[in-house]
């Protein structure tokens, strides 16, 4: 997922209830989110609640870029579930955050 290409207008919304919004009304997905460190490496996890079975969890890899944060998904960690899902990510799974 790449929030920083023309043809996306998706914006991220972190709360501090760790509540993370993606998109814009009416298009949005709710994701809980938290920040773990395991030895060296950051990550990102968000859940997102699925209807029908487990839900999604996903794990991105934080480093830190000349221009903010680079969230690289690390599909090892990521379950099933969110593989499936994928909410639009492309094969490059990069988030950029400044």
């Amino acid at each position: 997922m790449d929030f920083n290409k023309p043809r996306k207008s998706n914006t991220v919304n972190f709360k501090k209830d760790n509540t993370m919004i993606l998109g814009k009304e009416p298009m949005t997905e709710n994701f809980k989110y938290s920040i773990k460190k395991q030895g060296n490496v950051e990550y990102l996890k968000l859940t997102h609640h699925e209807d029908l079975g487990s839900d999604g969890k996903y794990y991105f890899k934080i480093k830190k870029t000349d221009s903010g944060y680079s969230l690289i998904l690390d599909k090892g960690k990521t379950n099933q579930p969110a593989k499936n899902a994928m909410y639009g990510m492309t094969d490059k799974n990069n988030l950029v955050s400044k």
